[in-house]
């Protein structure tokens, strides 16, 4: 499996995940996909299986100059936090190939994600509620619909932290 590059908008990246027999199929991502240093605080991993609501936290966070991973499920989110360190990573609480929180769990182990902001994102408040009583370790939740102002404070609001929180540790 690999996760294969699929243009969107000028900010905006997506992946899909395919199988792969033999040869690699389509275009994998280039080392030139990957970021590192100061530009990793501006890439995101949106992980939404509900492909408008994809495409609309991309689109919103690539117009304020966010750069955008987009997967569509877990498995593309696994394969994409190996081969990028995002700064922050949106994800549904519900997708079709592994509970949220066991994604988030396995989110965790991976030294990409270890310390970065992890939103859980849910339009099912028993799934959030869920999630908030087992002390989930996600950063913060949120329901959705969310307003695109909301989304970009809550965005801002927990990337500023995160920064803040690295810089003292150094």
């Amino acid at each position: 499996m690999r996760c294969r590059r699929v243009p969107v908008h000028a900010s905006v990246t997506s992946y899909e995940l395919h199988a792969i027999k033999g040869d690699v199929v389509g275009d994998a991502p280039s080392s030139a996909d990957t970021t590192d240093g100061d530009s990793q605080a501006e890439l995101i991993l949106v992980v939404e299986d509900n492909p408008i609501t994809r495409k609309t936290f991309g689109v919103v966070l690539g117009s304020a100059g966010y750069t955008v991973l987009e997967a569509g499920d877990a498995a593309t989110a696994l394969a994409c936090i190996a081969k990028h360190r995002p700064a922050m990573v949106l994800q549904d609480l519900v997708l079709p190939d592994m509970d949220g929180i066991e994604l988030l769990r396995r989110l965790r182990a991976h030294p990409h994600a270890r310390d970065i902001p992890i939103l859980g994102v849910s339009g099912f408040l028993a799934r959030m509620n869920e999630a908030t009583a087992t002390n989930s370790g996600f950063t913060a939740l949120v329901l959705k619909p969310i307003e695109p102002t909301q989304l970009l404070e809550i965005v801002r609001l927990h990337l500023d932290r995160a920064q803040a929180n690295s810089g003292a540790k150094t």
